[in-house]
């Protein structure tokens, strides 16, 4: 289960082409990520992993960060994702969250979402969704920050995560400022 999450996880990024950086640390009850720009509620340290994808506008370095606890089946990732500024212009940037939408969709072999909207944060452009296809069930949200990518991810190989445990962790991403 948790290696088939990190997998899946690390693909799905891969399609949306992300990039990183990372110096982080635990601060109460929030982990901060300070090169990746941003802190959250993971249920525990998160494993943290790097990779560098390959593009035709050069490779792009991409930090996942995930977290499991023990025996639940359920997953909590972030990946920040930072675009070169040369690589990032010559993008279509009102794309790039759909794009994002229709990999992860892809990736676990899921016709549609069963629900998607716009979102934002701190006046950036954002998308949620949620989606399953009775084997995985997937909520993210996705925000499109200056010439960075963040994916927020609860993912589950039995069922919806409950409303209380997602809106814990997704309401818990801040962006540092």
């Amino acid at each position: 289960m948790k290696n088939i999450k990190i997998l899946l996880f690390l693909f799905l990024t891969i399609f949306t082409i992300s990039a990183c950086g990372s110096a982080n640390v635990m601060q109460a009850d929030l982990y901060v990520a300070k090169n990746s720009g941003f802190k959250i509620d993971f249920p525990n340290e998160p494993k943290v992993l790097n990779e560098a994808v390959p593009t035709e506008g050069g490779d792009v370095n991409v930090t996942y960060y995930v977290s499991e606890k023990e025996g639940d089946g359920v997953a909590y990732m972030v990946t920040y994702s930072k675009y070169s500024q040369e690589l990032f212009d010559t993008l279509d940037k009102t794309n790039l969250l759909e794009n994002g939408l229709r990999g992860g969709l892809s990736l676990w072999n899921i016709q549609a979402p069963v629900e998607a909207q716009d979102i934002t944060i701190d006046g950036y452009k954002g998308l949620y969704y949620r989606a399953d296809n009775g084997h995985n069930f997937v909520i993210a949200n996705l925000y499109l920050v200056d010439n960075a990518l963040y994916q927020v991810v609860v993912i589950s190989e039995k069922a919806y995560v409950p409303d209380n445990l997602v809106n814990k962790f997704m309401s818990s991403f801040v962006l540092l400022r």
